[in-house]
């Protein structure tokens, strides 16, 4: 599942992996993904377990509170389970050229780290994105600060 907060790419990067466009994107100003959408691939190498990549709509979205996003996507969840699918891996997504680590950002993480629970917390893999927006000097600098003393 990508998770994170609006316009940090979580629809580019699972058209990126799938290798074409199976999400929408939008560089509006208001939010795109308003329903979570998945998308099954096979797995590289070994076709017979399948991956399901799911696009959620961001936090801080334009129209839906962030408690409503989590609930949303906690039902998603709670279903797919029932349906014997396993959660192996949550992406939590964030936009590297960020000058800073806003409040909204700060929030939302350790939200997600409390639904989450120290357990889990294992399976959550911090991606940056954007990163042909800044250059790689800059980029590195900011993922050290992210790693030191946010992740």
């Amino acid at each position: 599942s990508a998770i994170g907060p609006t316009e940090v790419g979580k629809s580019t990067f699972i058209n990126n992996a799938f290798g074409g466009p199976v999400t929408t994107v939008d560089h509006d100003l208001k939010s795109c993904t308003t329903h979570i959408q998945h998308v099954i691939c096979a797995c590289p190498g070994d076709p017979s377990p399948r991956v399901v990549l799911v696009d959620t709509p961001g936090f801080d979205d334009t129209f839906v509170d962030d408690s409503e996003i989590l609930r949303r996507i906690a039902v998603w969840l709670a279903i797919s389970c029932s349906d014997n699918m396993k959660l192996a891996g949550i992406l939590y997504l964030h936009d590297i050229t960020q000058t800073r680590m806003f409040g909204t950002s700060r929030k939302n993480l350790a939200m997600f780290r409390r639904l989450c629970g120290a357990d889990a917390e294992k399976n959550v893999v911090l991606v940056t994105t954007k990163w042909g927006d800044v250059s790689p000097e800059m980029g590195e600098s900011r993922e050290r600060q992210l790693k030191s003393s946010f992740w």
